[in-house]
């Protein structure tokens, strides 16, 4: 199974902030399925809806966590990577660099790349 990472804007509720989260486009196999919830995503504005054209922005999202069980931000990636590179998920840099290359972009987030989870 091949799973995506991406970073992405979202706000915060509880402290009533923007910030940058990292994301997976679903639940993933193996360790890191305990690091992932499925929450709201609500609009980053009130006048935030996307051109006709444009599909529409998910309104629930999986977000990866840390440790500590918050929302993994940008800063903690070195330390996310190594956690995929100790628990058996590896790096699929061919379809990384192929999908960011392409003209095809998201308009809600940034890809960051791929993964997989090899089973044992």
């Amino acid at each position: 199974m091949l799973y995506s990472i991406s970073q992405q804007p979202y706000y915060d509720s509880c402290s009533q902030l923007y910030r940058q989260i990292l994301t997976i486009n679903q639940l993933p196999e193996g360790p890191l399925k305990t690091r992932v919830k499925r929450i709201n995503n609500p609009p980053l504005s009130t006048f935030q809806s996307p051109p006709s054209q444009f599909c529409a922005r998910p309104s629930c999202i999986y977000a990866i966590y840390n440790q500590c069980n918050e929302l993994l931000c940008p800063e903690q990636i070195p330390d996310f990577f190594q956690y995929l590179t100790e628990n058996e998920y590896e790096f699929d840099y061919q379809m990384s660099n192929m999908m960011m290359q392409t003209t095809v972009k998201s308009n809600f987030n940034t890809l960051l790349c791929y993964i997989k989870y090899n089973k044992k």
